[in-house]
């Protein structure tokens, strides 16, 4: 091998530049792979939207706490007055990113993953440059990108430039003057059309629901619906296995942030109670016909599916082989993990949106990282925070 070390983090996002953090901080002998903060700057919202989350929840978990957060915005002169939430643009927390990695010397080698070899003895681990590398412990830090997904009628237009998960929206090019149909209930969905309501098109939003849930008040300006869902996070990990099955996805109801509701109401018009039976047509630029359940159809020129994640094993980007007649436990397609984030196979761990089946759905934001992480890293390290 090429090149030996301690702790072989995957992925360059929040999970796995929180992870860094504390591995530097102690001294720890780490790699981090992946270009950083990729998804969030190619494939996540528009600059021009505000985060889910307020300033004390937007932070990930660090050695230095809210601290780092709370000089980062006083040197950049925010505080978040005037805002119809009190948070950071995507462009900001990006921003915030890229000083938070270099307070912690934190530098992401952006080659990728191609292979991770379980030998019994740490992991051999061949990259997408064709060099290889070995790691005494490696943590999957991968998050959301490539874990769309993708409903039943979608997948033989997956390649479709008219078709596209809300995700890729950014990269979408021009679609002025369309008629398009956005699938979906939730923020997502609420986004999409936001994105696209400024370029006078014509949008409809479909939902199998009879009407649009929008929050009576932000998360975390809600005492009661921020009590209750910190008492789901606690008590997630110590739920019945079944329980946990059932709730890794959400907890919550699928629901829109009450700041898009003027334009989500104003922009699309509304088809409630509906689902897509199927999708035909849209070849060398034709219509896409829309068959509904109940028998009617409609054309539209671009679908965008608001339809969330489904992150599992099977959707990771590199390829894992066990030569030593070791597995990965699983439930429902992600790894079934102890306490501290390591799955059935010694040494493999698996954070961020991977880890719901022991942390639960927090782990798809930014705060489960003070969930999650420092259990990671007093298993590697044995470190206690204070």
């Amino acid at each position: 091998m090429n090149d030996t070390v301690e702790v072989l983090i995957i992925g360059s996002g929040p999970y796995g530049l929180s992870l860094a953090s504390y591995l530097s901080f102690l001294g720890v002998d780490y790699k981090i792979l992946g270009e950083p903060m990729s998804f969030w700057k190619s494939r996540h919202m528009r600059d021009d939207m505000l985060m889910r989350s307020t300033f004390s929840h937007t932070y990930p978990a660090n050695p230095q706490g809210f601290e780092i957060l709370e000089s980062w915005l006083k040197s950049n002169e925010i505080d978040g007055n005037g805002r119809e939430i009190n948070t950071l643009y995507p462009n900001e927390f990006r921003n915030f990113m890229s000083d938070f990695s270099r307070q912690y010397d934190i530098r992401s080698d952006t080659r990728r993953l191609a292979r991770l070899s379980c030998t019994g003895q740490g992991f051999d681990c061949d990259l997408d440059d064709g060099s290889k590398m070995h790691a005494n412990n490696v943590v999957v830090a991968v998050g959301l990108s490539g874990m769309e997904n993708h409903p039943s009628w979608e997948k033989k237009y997956i390649d479709h430039p008219g078709v596209i998960h809300s995700s890729r929206l950014l990269d979408a090019g021009d679609w002025k003057g369309k008629r398009i149909l956005v699938v979906g209930g939730g923020q997502s969905s609420a986004e999409a059309i936001h994105y696209l309501g400024n370029a006078d098109n014509h949008i409809d939003m479909l939902i199998r629901k009879d009407g649009i849930l929008y929050n009576s008040m932000h998360v975390a300006f809600s005492n009661e619906r921020k009590q209750r869902l910190f008492k789901i996070i606690n008590s997630f990990p110590h739920s019945p296995l079944e329980y946990r099955r059932d709730n890794c996805r959400t907890l919550l109801p699928v629901s829109i942030e009450p700041y898009l509701e003027n334009m989500v109401s104003t922009t699309a018009g509304l088809i409630s109670g509906q689902e897509i039976e199927s999708v035909n047509g849209g070849d060398n630029g034709s219509s896409l016909r829309v068959d509904f359940k109940d028998g009617s159809s409609r054309d539209y020129d671009r679908i965008v599916y608001g339809t969330g994640y489904m992150s599992t094993l099977d959707n990771l980007s590199f390829d894992i082989d066990f030569l030593n007649g070791s597995k990965i436990d699983r439930v429902g397609g992600l790894p079934d993990l102890d306490d501290t984030c390591e799955s059935s196979v010694p040494g493999l761990y698996f954070i961020g949106a991977l880890s719901a089946l022991r942390a639960g759905p927090q782990v798809n934001f930014v705060f489960g990282t003070h969930n999650t992480i420092p259990r990671v890293v007093g298993k590697l390290t044995r470190y206690k925070q204070t």
